[in-house]
């Protein structure tokens, strides 16, 4: 028996976005999908390298919230999304 929890689509997904150019991700974020919810922009990372970007999408399926994820983190100037 796995503890692995089992997600339930469609669902309300998040992300976060760690960057070191907070305006131009903020900008290529509405470029790639304007459903793309900004819930925060303005808190830094614990040393204070990077901006972090805190994201809501609604997705229909794990396909999509995988695409979602391997676009946000293929953008320049994004260092890591979880």
């Amino acid at each position: 028996m796995s503890d692995e929890k089992k997600i339930e689509y469609p669902c309300i997904w998040e992300y976060k976005i760690f960057t070191s150019d907070k305006d131009y991700v903020l900008k290529e974020i509405a470029d790639l999908n304007n459903n793309i919810k900004i819930l925060s922009s303005d808190r830094q990372s614990k040393n204070g390298k990077y901006t972090v970007i805190d994201t809501s999408l609604y997705v229909e399926n794990e396909e999509k919230r995988n695409e979602v994820f391997t676009k946000l983190r293929n953008l320049k100037e994004v260092h890591l999304v979880i």
